[in-house]
């Protein structure tokens, strides 16, 4: 009758709910928290490339400027100006020379820093990702499993109910609920948590290590 089927149905919702919060939670706990440690690691990459682009935009404006006191000083001897004058712009143009040169030696070193840490942490991106979407895939199958199980005893007892109309089922057979108890886990080796330091050059050519641990912060 339609009571029992209500509470049948209600029943099944309530596990199957159950049976969906465990899901979740081996999702984020085999996959999240994998793809959680692939972005720490790429936000390092990232912080890298901003600081070396931070260095390429200070070095492309000094030498700008000592394009513009070139221009200065050549305008300048064409108009005889005094030698006090055109002093000036040799000396304001020897100082840019000078930072020019050091921004360009940071530079160098940035980049190569930034070349060697990417060549030196690629193999471990793409472990990283392999083995988080491994896991996902190994948590959809096995749950997946369990969702078609409890829907195919679902379906043959509601296509039952509406073949008999209003009639009562005298078998008192109802679906049974969806396993709920969640899979094991798979097995971590834990071979694949890395620890990495990504260093890049300040501008004034001091070092700072960007450190990615893998470590979710609390």
């Amino acid at each position: 009758n339609a009571l029992e089927m209500m509470s049948t149905l209600c029943e099944f919702s309530n596990d199957f709910s159950t049976l969906l919060r465990k899901k979740h939670i081996e999702e984020e706990k085999m996959f999240g928290h994998k793809i959680h440690n692939l972005v720490n690691l790429v936000s390092s990459f990232q912080m890298a490339l901003k600081q070396r682009k931070s260095i390429q935009v200070q070095y492309t404006a000094t030498n700008k400027q000592i394009i513009d006191k070139d221009a200065a000083l050549e305008k300048a001897n064409r108009n005889l100006k005094p030698p006090e004058v055109t002093d000036k712009i040799k000396e304001e143009r020897t100082g840019l020379e000078s930072r020019n040169e050091l921004e360009k030696k940071v530079l160098e070193v940035c980049t190569q820093r930034l070349l060697r840490d990417a060549e030196k942490y690629k193999p471990h991106l793409e472990i990283m990702m392999k083995d988080a979407f491994l896991e996902y895939s190994k948590v959809q199958m096995a749950y997946t499993d369990r969702i078609n199980e409890a829907f195919g005893q679902l379906i043959p007892y509601l296509e039952e109910g509406e073949s008999k109309g209003d009639e009562t089922n005298t078998s008192g057979d109802s679906p049974a609920p969806p396993p709920s108890a969640p899979p094991p886990p798979p097995v971590e080796d834990g071979t694949n948590t890395i620890d990495n330091d990504i260093e890049v050059e300040d501008l004034d050519g001091s070092g700072r290590s960007l450190e990615s641990t893998g470590e979710i912060p609390e």
